[in-house]
């Protein structure tokens, strides 16, 4: 069961310390003794639109806001009202609270629906009751229901409790779209709370029922002066000396006083960093924060994180507080998340999944790597259209990180990447594609590896395009959002519920357009074990550049798969860059948009730290291997730099001629390979230097 971790408070005209009844959201659990197995009395039947059951009585007295109530009206728009003398059923939910009404109600998941008719599950509304006094729990429960304007359909209940408080639970949704208020309001509308994101809140979609519903619990309490609560926090699961990922959460007011600082702070049990906020915080407003200091973890060990939230005269300091473990590595990898979207110009649901790509895409820039997978047009790539119809239900469909097909809207796109994000990446992967001035092209990928890993993977190297368009009838993008009638539905260049059933001047992104290797990725590019800090390198045979493709336009994409789940580890994309190969002097150079790499042993590009090949100059360089100093000599004046193999320069010197050279003390520098670069008015010269301990 999921568990909604997000907090409302009660509103109310007048606050000083202390209000009156008011209600707040808490996490909760399991709800025992409910399923969704279709007991129930009906008590609103199909069809019916915008109408109440009738009067309907609770088998127990219920407290709500201070009163004792024992019937209520159940509206098919997914709310119950205690005040049974109400005739109207009202489908436009608002921001609550509001004295405009419905009032002295409780909303499960509030906006325009319907009850229809038709062949599957029936839509209805229904109430029970179990369990056994003074323990009593009376279920109202909205039966696959929909929403109006849309395809969609949920589930809904509320579980009113002998003992107090209540429950709304949605267990379960498919294709709804935002638009629903979820919480409740005392009888004059004068004090209520809702859950963030009303009244557009988004039902959660293709949840299994039962086994990860959303859970909301409200309790009724007496409202403090001064209570801060940590709603939410992300703590990192992993990090490094260097750092991590930040700490981002939020913070509820659920005091009467408005907070005009509070601090937020981490500790690992030794370092303490604190932020203040000096920002207003109004009675049951809620601010997000990122905390400017990241953790810090050795390798190799793990610390406990706990955050919080601190303001002087707090009243309830059990509320405070998040923690969670980090563990420690040599570095982060940068992570990335891999998303594939099926789609084609012929299915009129699929502008669902062109807008939620672009939106990740837009949101989240180099943290995301989407391919959109045609189907029966133009773009279609037969080999990946094959394998994506092997891995999905229907169209539009979406994968992310190569786990169950979901639906491509960008709330199911973000939700399945907030999961995935958080995964270790394992290692670094570095993509340079080049293609020479015979558009031929070769890939470069270096994996680093940030930790000892053992488990068998796979490698896939795709290329995807944006900006495509054509002309003609199979270019016209179908679409079911025309009109309005299926809601609205605006991006990737259109607000589609304006837009004619038929679209034409769409520009395509992220298409799928050639595989390198086999869609599902090959076992034998890289094999483990892999050594924690270890580089591994591969050059992938050379290919001629299909002219079809705008090479401008077009990324090269490279993903690490786990080879036993099938789900993808980490994913990294390039562009093309430009190279021009150089042979001076018996060396071969490779520059590169400009920057001049020399090629070692046949294979490995080395920085020089030069824009251009170098040239030849009378240069020297003994020991060779080096443990001690380093000589270079020279038989002019000029400027020498020493160069690592990542680009940096570890050193410097400048040579004036009067002397035989220049050197550099080697025991102050790690082992491995080096680069000396000399630069005369004229001419630059590079050598390699090894050095030994």
């Amino acid at each position: 069961m999921k568990k909604l971790l997000l907090t409302a408070f009660g509103l109310a005209f007048g606050i000083t310390a202390v209000q009156a009844q008011y209600y707040v959201i808490e996490e909760t659990g399991e709800v025992s003794g409910y399923s969704w197995d279709g007991t129930g009395t009906t008590i609103l039947d199909n069809p019916a639109d915008d109408v109440y059951s009738p009067a309907q009585t609770i088998p127990f007295t219920f407290d709500y806001y201070g009163n004792s109530v024992t019937s209520y009206l159940a509206s098919d728009n997914g709310y119950i009202t205690f005040d049974v003398t109400s005739t109207t059923s009202d489908p436009a939910n608002t921001a609550i609270p509001t004295t405009g009404g419905p009032n002295n109600a409780i909303y499960a998941a509030w906006t325009d629906l319907a009850l229809l008719t038709g062949a599957g599950t029936p839509d209805v509304v229904k109430n029970w009751t179990y369990g056994t006094s003074p323990n009593r729990t009376h279920v109202i429960q909205w039966h696959s229901v929909r929403q109006v304007g849309t395809t969609g359909y949920m589930y809904a209940a509320i579980l009113l409790h002998e003992a107090g408080g209540f429950d709304v639970v949605l267990p379960w949704a498919q294709g709804c779209v935002p638009g629903f208020t979820v919480g409740c309001e005392n009888a004059t509308g004068g004090d209520g709370i809702e859950i963030n994101g009303a009244p557009n809140y988004t039902i959660p979609s293709n949840t299994d029922v039962n086994s990860d519903d959303f859970v909301i619990h409200f309790i009724a309490g007496t409202q403090p002066a001064v209570d801060p609560k940590m709603v939410s926090a992300t703590i990192p699961t992993y990090a490094s000396p260097d750092g991590s990922r930040a700490i981002v959460g939020t913070v509820q007011n659920l005091g009467a006083n408005t907070l005009n600082s509070f601090d937020i702070s981490w500790t690992d049990g030794t370092t303490t960093k604190t932020a203040t906020i000096n920002n207003s915080l109004a009675s049951g407003a809620t601010y997000d924060f990122e905390h400017p200091d990241e953790v810090t973890v050795a390798a190799g060990t793990t610390s406990n994180i706990t955050v919080s939230v601190e303001v002087s005269g707090d009243a309830n300091m059990n509320n405070n507080t998040a923690s969670g473990d980090v563990d420690g590595y040599v570095f982060v990898p940068h992570k990335a998340v891999f998303g594939e979207e099926a789609t084609g110009t012929w299915c009129g649901w699929c502008p669902r999944g062109m807008v939620g790509m672009e939106y990740m895409e837009e949101e989240y820039e180099d943290e995301w790597v989407g391919v959109a997978v045609h189907n029966g047009d133009p773009m279609t790539n037969s080999d990946y259209d094959s394998w994506m119809g092997s891995q999905i239900s229907g169209y539009p469909s979406g994968l992310v990180n190569r786990g169950g097909d979901i639906d491509p809207s960008w709330t199911s796109l973000e939700g399945a990447f907030n999961d995935a994000i958080n995964e270790f990446g394992v290692a670094d992967i570095e993509v340079l594609p080049l293609i020479n001035d015979d558009d031929e092209v070769e890939i470069r990928i270096n994996f680093h590896f940030a930790e000892d890993y053992d488990d068998d993977v796979r490698v896939a190297v795709l290329l995807a395009e944006d900006d495509l368009s054509g002309s003609g009838s199979q270019w016209n993008q179908a679409n079911y959002y025309s009109g309005g009638g299926s809601g609205s539905l605006s991006g990737a260049g259109f607000d589609w519920h304006a837009e004619a059933s038929s679209v034409a001047g769409v520009t395509y992104n992220d298409v799928a357009r050639q595989s390198v290797t086999d869609i599902d990725g090959e076992d034998d590019i890289i094999e483990a074990p892999f050594a924690e800090d270890e580089v591994v390198s591969v050059i992938m045979d050379k290919f001629d550049w299909d002219g079809d493709y705008d090479m401008d336009n077009t990324t090269i994409i490279v993903v690490l798969i786990d080879d036993n789940s099938d789900e993808v580890i980490n994913v990294a994309e390039s562009h093309l860059k430009e190279l021009e190969i150089v042979e001076n002097g018996g060396v071969t150079y490779y520059v590169i948009d400009g920057d001049t790499y020399q090629l070692w042993d046949g294979e490995t590009l080395v920085p020089t730290g030069v824009a251009t090949a170098p040239s030849y100059v009378d240069v020297k360089v003994y020991p060779n291997p080096s443990n001690g100093m380093i000589n270079v000599a020279l038989g002019e004046a000029a400027e020498v730099l020493l160069i690592d193999m990542m680009g940096k320069v570890v050193a410097s010197s400048t040579f004036t001629g009067n002397s035989n050279g220049v050197q550099f003390n080697a025991e102050y520098l790690s082992a491995g390979v080096y680069n000396v670069v000399v630069r005369t008015e004229t001419s630059t010269a590079t050598e390699r230097v090894t050095v030994i301990k």
